[in-house]
């Protein structure tokens, strides 16, 4: 048990502090936003530097790992100690209903008591989940675990290594090429507890789920209270296939997670709170860490950032710290030398099916993807309501158009990758992949929803 909690908390702790340490992020995120913020900046730096330190032959053991992360946090602890001297965090100014009668006042504390209830439930029945389950999922088994396992026992990150100790079955060979996020953190869990668990190294995917949740909680609540924003987590947790990805290795959640933060750290820039920036480039990094797919949301956001840029030169930006704000770009370049010098430009390699890219359109697949985005059984009501939802709250200011860009181009490269590469429409089961594809911008697609939702009732008074 300690082990576990401990690596939970390890990276929580230094997600913590790095966040901390950034310029203005003490004055311009509340303490709130920086915990919420703090297990995903941290799980990614963590396997960051483990996939660095195995690439140049350091094993992959608790015995190596252990003491950089605690040295780590101890200077990190000394700076942000240092400068918490100078400066204090942001004020978590929360929203504070307009008088109403007492009964009204009784009602709306039943509702806070009864969500939070509910909320508490969902949460410990999906960490209980996860802590009784072992992986289960094909897929979990041959695109994460396996490495992950084969990783843990050989103390070896090379593609050489995974090769030598990989069964000879083609469909493990097929994956060895995924980004290594999720199959390190397993590692990191291994390790802290002693043994390859295949129930223990799930541990860390709930906590993805609950980041969320928290901060999409504290950003709602500073603008519309205690009521909304407990009704908005409510909607948001409860759906199924987010639930169920929550219990197991699979990457979607992860990369669902890193897209979410991505674009809720960009909402924060286009605000003029500019100590996001660099939490926007380290969580849009990570993206491309978890998944290959996580390239096609990376470019568009950074392509709606420069679109931003030029708009508003009139205006007074930090021209001079932007290289500095834009440094951590840097993270992911040692991933893609590796994965280009194994000859890897694409994940999957041809190994068990005729994979080509030979581009034939299938227009079927266009309006079954667009019946299974407006269903109700995966993800509620949200992508039905979404477009309707723009056109009720009125014209969409520049801002939402910004944060609305990366995600459309990130929606409709899925669909376009459905109709027209015939791999995907003939040998993959077209409802899994489309879901589970879904899934990534679903929190993302939510937060976008949060802020209509918040605009329509302000324009009301609600």
């Amino acid at each position: 048990m300690i082990g576990i909690l401990s690596a939970i908390f390890l990276p929580a702790i230094l997600g913590f502090l790095v966040i901390s340490i950034l310029p203005k992020a003490q004055s311009e995120a509340s303490l709130y936003e920086i915990i919420a913020l703090s297990y995903p900046v941290g799980t990614f730096l963590l396997t960051l530097q483990m996939f660095v330190t195995g690439v140049l032959r350091v094993p992959v053991t608790i015995n190596y790992l252990l003491p950089i992360i605690l040295f780590e946090i101890v200077i990190l602890s000394f700076i942000t100690i240092r400068q918490k001297k100078q400066k204090q965090h942001a004020s978590h100014n929360t929203f504070t209903p307009p008088p109403s009668p007492a009964h009204i006042k009784m009602i709306r504390k039943l509702l806070i008591t009864l969500l939070s209830i509910w909320l508490i439930f969902k949460t410990g029945s999906i960490i209980t989940d996860t802590w009784l389950r072992p992986i289960f999922a094909w897929d979990s088994w041959t695109n994460w675990a396996a490495r992950a396992k084969i990783i843990f026992y050989s103390g070896a990150v090379s593609m050489e290594e995974m090769i030598k100790n990989y069964t000879h079955t083609s469909t493990l060979k097929t994956f060895i090429a995924y980004p290594l996020h999720t199959p390190l953190l397993q590692v990191w869990f291994a390790l802290l507890s002693g043994k390859f668990d295949e129930v223990l190294v799930k541990m860390w995917s709930p906590f993805y789920l609950l980041s969320m949740v928290a901060y999409l909680f504290f950003f709602t609540k500073k603008q519309s209270g205690s009521l909304f924003s407990l009704l908005l987590c409510v909607i948001f947790i409860s759906s199924p296939l987010l639930s169920f990805h929550a219990t197991d290795v699979y990457s979607d959640l992860a990369l669902s997670s890193f897209i979410f933060f991505a674009l809720t750290s960009f909402y924060n820039v286009l605000k003029g709170k500019y100590a996001f920036l660099p939490l926007t480039v380290i969580f849009t990094c990570a993206a491309v860490f978890t998944k290959e797919e996580g390239l096609f949301f990376a470019l568009p956001l950074l392509t709606s950032f420069f679109l931003y840029l030029f708009r508003n030169s009139h205006r007074e930006l930090p021209y001079k710290k932007l290289i500095p704000m834009l440094s951590p770009l840097i993270l992911i370049i040692p991933w893609f030398i590796y994965k280009f010098s194994g000859g890897y430009i694409i994940g999957l390699s041809n190994t068990e099916y005729n994979y080509s890219l030979d581009f034939i359109f299938f227009f079927k697949m266009i309006t079954k993807t667009i019946y299974r985005i407006v269903l109700l059984d995966n993800f509620n009501i949200i992508f039905l309501f979404f477009p309707i939802l723009i056109v009720v709250s009125g014209r969409p200011s520049r801002e939402f158009l910004y944060l609305l860009f990366p995600l459309l181009c990130y929606a409709l490269f899925f669909i376009c990758l459905y109709s027209f590469v015939p791999f995907y429409h003939e040998h993959l089961t077209a409802i899994t992949s489309c879901y589970r594809n879904m899934l990534t911008y679903y929190p993302a697609t939510f937060f976008l929803t949060t802020i209509l939702l918040i605009k329509i009732k302000s324009s009301h008074s609600l």
